[in-house]
């Protein structure tokens, strides 16, 4: 996994290393490239669980709710069975 998560990274030092006129842009690029990357990254996680609390609150119930369907299944249990 780390050879192929430091592919892009090699490939900018090769290049850098062949081009070394413009090998500090190369360099400069690539890095950029990468936070860039890791901003895109940190920003799905955020709304990803922005999503999933919103998801959570909106389809569980309430307190109140849970004791009141808990006290009906225990009447519906209670019943005798005919």
């Amino acid at each position: 996994m780390t050879n192929v998560l430091g592919r892009p990274c090699s490939s900018a030092a090769a290049l850098a290393r062949v081009n070394l006129q413009y090998s500090m842009q190369v360099i400069a690029g690539a890095r950029a490239s990468f936070l860039e990357g890791v901003n895109w990254a940190y920003a799905a996680g955020a709304v990803s669980i922005v999503f999933g609390a919103v998801l959570v609150a909106a389809l569980l119930p309430t307190k109140q709710r849970e004791i009141d369907l808990l006290a009906e299944y225990r009447s519906e249990d209670a019943l005798p069975v005919a």
